[in-house]
């Protein structure tokens, strides 16, 4: 849910239109979202602009562009577990099993050193 009592940005307008399955104008938000981050210090918000982008693509059955998204968002922030889940529902959606596999895996084990290093 947007807050009205300030100006949504465009991750939320695209969250809130993906939501609502207007995939066209998530996509549109998200990529709007991607033009206005630029610079090292955005890398995390540019991830998930990705991410979410990639998912929007998904749904609108646009495997290429949500795997580049993905492998974008991977590259980004390697050790950040859903770039890598993003990438393989690209891959398992372009049926390339095998390496949807391998991201998948590489998602996992991400989230699993995650878990570790809070529980030191």
């Amino acid at each position: 849910m947007l807050n009205w009592l300030r100006r949504p940005d465009a991750k939320e307008l695209g969250n809130e239109a993906f939501k609502e399955k207007n995939l066209d104008e998530a996509v549109l938000q998200y990529t709007r979202g991607l033009e206005r981050c630029q610079g090292t210090a955005q890398t995390e918000e540019r991830s998930k602009l990705l991410a979410n982008r990639s998912a929007a693509h998904v749904k609108r059955g646009d495997y290429d562009a949500a795997l580049a998204d993905a492998e974008e968002a991977a590259r980004l922030q390697p050790d950040w577990p859903k770039a890598w889940a993003r990438k393989g529902k690209a891959l398992t959606c372009l049926q390339r099993h095998k390496a949807a596999a391998s991201s998948y895996a590489r998602g996992l084990e991400c989230a699993l050193t995650s878990m570790q290093a809070k529980d030191e």
